[in-house]
């Protein structure tokens, strides 16, 4: 299974061995990310509105990323309890520990989807 693919409950995901710079740096990588989550949710709260919320839909690609933090990422996020499997499997959606924040896998693209509800579900 490629380190990248959606099902974060198969044990390809436990056990990253990462050698203690690249884990330091994808660390660090975590941190910067979880802190523009955090930075792009907080503006929709801010709004005020509930447009705005619902207006929340920010994408990133998994390719932003270097491969080996994802392996440290990944598992460091969680995974939520809603699995959203659409047209016959070529979508896969599903949530994160971190409220709003989604993974989605299409096909060979894997992104990361920040919204309520990502647009491909509705």
């Amino acid at each position: 299974m490629l380190p990248h693919t959606l099902n974060t409950r198969d044990s390809a995901w436990k056990g990253q061995d990462l050698d203690r710079t690249t884990e330091a740096s994808a660390a660090k990588a975590t941190i910067e990310f979880l802190k523009e989550v955090r930075d792009r949710a907080q503006a929709a709260v801010d709004a005020g509105t509930r447009e705005a919320a619902q207006a929340l839909h920010w994408v990133r690609d998994f390719s932003t990323f270097d491969a080996l933090h994802l392996g440290f990422l990944l598992p460091t996020l969680g995974a939520g309890e809603v699995r959203v499997v659409l047209h016959e499997g070529l979508v896969k959606i599903e949530e994160t520990g971190v409220p709003c924040l989604w993974r989605m896998q299409m096909g060979d693209q894997s992104t990361f989807v920040l919204a309520l509800i990502p647009r491909s579900v509705i």
